[in-house]
């Protein structure tokens, strides 16, 4: 999405989203999540794939957390300029 610069359909949103709430990423298959999530993250596109996860109900599901706060928002935002 982010690193090649494409946006998902909805439809593919919706099925991100109902496999987000059918608990499809806490799978036995976790470590090729983590793996695949590791290289997004040292990618250039760090800050954009966390906010897209986020936005997916991804960030939620595979690290428990509700939503990013604004304020970690702006750090992110901050960190990606340097």
């Amino acid at each position: 999405m982010v690193k090649f610069n494409f946006a998902l359909s909805s439809d593919t949103e919706n099925f991100l989203k109902k496999a987000v709430e059918l608990g499809s990423l806490r799978a036995k298959h976790s470590q090729r999540i983590i793996d695949e999530l590791m290289e997004l993250l040292n990618s250039n596109f760090a800050v954009k794939t966390i906010f897209e996860l986020e936005k997916l109900g991804i960030v939620k599901a595979i690290f428990k957390v509700k939503r990013l706060s604004t304020l970690k928002k702006e750090r992110l935002n901050k960190a990606e300029e340097f």
